[in-house]
């Protein structure tokens, strides 16, 4: 049986390999940040995880899903939130805001088309905008490595506090969690145009 290369070969691998790479890392962290709202989706409903997952996905669409987490947190228990601070339910809003607003950074990542180019001299992935692609567009002019890094690592910081809000949510006397830290993006001034 043959095998499958699954790296490129030469300068072409070398360039595409890091960015699918970052692609999929942008994905992976994605789907987990995902699955960590969906347990909180459960305890903020006050159903097991079983029922809740089975809610979770009768919708293919994470916004949807997001939206669900959103109803049951407006409806939720009193009882729920007893020990917990005032702004516990500011924080879980806040997360869903900040998960709708790298959602859009997710799908650009995703669904821009990129490919090789020249950019100062040198070969590198380049956002196909020419079409009028507006993914591509919104990231034109952006180093495309930083840029996924920093949405791998903000959905990553997202999973991890939403993991920390069901802990502590699942267990009464368990302490709030801080906010968590944001990563910053820094962009190579000769990338931003």
């Amino acid at each position: 049986m043959d095998e499958i290369k699954l790296t490129g070969t030469g300068i072409i691998g070398v360039l595409h390999d890091p960015f699918f790479l970052a692609v999929g890392k942008v994905a992976n962290e994605w789907n987990h940040l995902q699955e960590a709202l969906g347990e909180l989706f459960g305890v903020v409903a006050g159903i097991n995880q079983k029922m809740a997952f089975a809610i979770w996905y009768s919708t293919q669409s994470d916004r949807t899903q997001r939206e669900m987490l959103r109803a049951a947190l407006s409806s939720s228990s009193e009882e729920l939130w007893k020990h917990k601070p005032t702004h516990a339910q500011q924080d879980v809003t806040r997360l869903l805001n900040k998960a709708d607003s790298i959602a859009d950074q997710r799908n650009d990542a995703i669904h821009a088309p990129c490919s090789l180019g020249i950019e100062g001299g040198k070969f590198e992935m380049m956002p196909q905008y020419f079409f009028g692609n507006p993914r591509a567009k919104k990231l034109q002019g952006k180093n495309l490595l930083t840029e996924l890094e920093w949405y791998a690592h903000s959905a990553t910081a997202l999973m991890l506090y939403s993991r920390l809000v069901t802990a502590s949510l699942s267990h009464a006397h368990s302490p709030w969690p801080d906010r968590p830290q944001m990563p910053t993006l820094v962009q190579n001034p000769s990338h931003t145009k």
